[in-house]
């Protein structure tokens, strides 16, 4: 379900926002497992990295990712966090409960300032400069940290599943915005491989604001029909007091 939409646009984009099921398996791993006993509940957020292929030639075809901090949540008494844990040359990540390692805070970023990264394979240096050579050759990508759920009294952390991380892939946006990046934005997101406004979204989320911006259009279109109806009704009556434009009131604030 996507969380907070109506049944429209439920059913139009549903299908990349499927709710996680709480198997007996999902239960013991997560950091939570009290906080919502049900057999599947709604997530609210995904967590995303962004990553690039490492420059060490021994995983140079594993995508790295570049983070800043693997904690999630740093409040007293409720700390958690992302644990990688490498294996047969790959790594997935692990939701944590407790005090955090020193280098949780840390992530993936190097010492110091700037855009610097190691990889989390093998501790080599990703450089600023190969960052940006990566995403203007299209090879920057994400990778799923975790995903938040709806609890019932507060919000769960999960740890990323593959169903997630493949459907919000699988999403193609129509009537993708191809007006070039400008002002500040044109001077150093291109950098990073984003030219045009479309660039700055990901697939999925083009989906649903085209899905959200389409549904505000027909919204307007049957209230400006109801209300061009109610108008020759009180015009036969002849009651000729304007009529406040509910139709386009609502496009606005809707559309804000």
């Amino acid at each position: 379900m996507v969380s907070g939409c109506g049944p429209k646009a439920q059913k139009r984009i549903g299908h990349l926002y499927p709710p996680v099921q709480i198997t007996a398996e999902t239960a013991r791993e997560r950091p939570r497992p009290a906080a919502v006993r049900r057999p599947e509940v709604t997530v609210i957020a995904w967590l995303w990295a962004r990553t690039v292929k490492s420059p060490n030639p021994a995983f140079s075809t594993v995508d790295v990712p570049l983070a800043s901090t693997f904690i999630l949540s740093s409040k007293v008494g409720k700390e958690v966090f992302v644990q990688p844990t490498i294996k047969d040359g790959q790594y997935t990540f692990e939701i944590k409960v407790g005090t955090p390692p020193p280098e949780a805070g840390r992530g993936t970023k190097a010492d110091g300032k700037g855009a610097e990264f190691f990889c989390l394979m093998s501790r080599s240096p990703i450089s600023g400069k190969h960052i940006k050579d990566e995403a203007q050759a299209g090879r920057m990508g994400s990778r799923l940290l975790a995903l938040v759920a709806l609890g019932k009294a507060r919000s769960d952390l999960l740890i990323p599943n593959a169903e997630h991380e493949s459907l919000a892939r699988q999403a193609v946006p129509a009537g993708v915005p191809e007006l070039a990046l400008h002002g500040k934005a044109g001077d150093q997101v291109p950098l990073y491989g984003m030219k045009t406004f479309g660039d700055l979204f990901t697939p999925r989320q083009l989906v649903s604001l085209t899905t959200f911006s389409d549904l505000v259009t027909e919204a307007r279109a049957r209230l400006t029909a109801r209300g061009v109806s109610r108008i020759e009704r009180n015009r036969k009556r002849g009651i000729s007091r304007l009529q406040p434009d509910f139709a386009e009131f609502l496009t606005c604030t809707t559309g804000c």
